[in-house]
């Protein structure tokens, strides 16, 4: 793995890193739902805690309560956060109100927040980076867009 670029695990995958091995990934997406995931918030924290010393590590979540715990003990480098728009688990909050959640129930010291869902056009993108967001992920759909093969417009 190393020399990659970011590279996403899910909770149980993480947990049984090691800090070599996520030595020279450029960042480390962990998506974790505490209601979905055997691994306990506390073997998660672990996990990050000694992966962090290597690696970036930017946890997926739509759980604020987790993600403010976790907050206290280990080291982030940003927070994405899945809205009830994104594929998958995710939040049942809309991405505006799942950000305005976060920013109040996270405080100032909260890593940089991406957004993850919510994101279909390039306006929206540009709304949530101007109102401080550090990033947005632009799913599968966004990817397939050149490969749909449109007829040209009428002239």
């Amino acid at each position: 793995m190393p020399g990659e670029g970011p590279v996403l695990l899910d909770a149980a995958a993480c947990c049984g890193l090691t800090p070599e091995a996520g030595a020279g990934l450029a960042e480390l997406w962990v998506e974790y739902h505490p209601g979905l995931d055997p691994v306990t918030p506390e073997n998660l924290a672990a996990a990050l805690a000694r992966l962090a010393s290597s690696t970036p590590v930017i946890l997926v979540t739509a759980d604020l309560d987790c993600a403010r715990a976790l907050l206290g003990s280990v080291p982030l480098a940003g927070l994405a956060l899945k809205s009830s728009e994104a594929a998958g688990a995710g939040s049942s909050e809309t991405a505006g109100i799942l950000l305005d959640h976060a920013r109040r129930a996270l405080g100032p010291d909260c890593p940089p927040l991406i957004l993850w869902g919510g994101v279909a056009l390039p306006e929206a993108a540009a709304a949530f980076l101007a109102t401080g967001v550090a990033g947005v992920v632009l799913e599968q759909a966004h990817w397939l867009l050149d490969a749909v093969g449109l007829p040209e417009a009428p002239a």
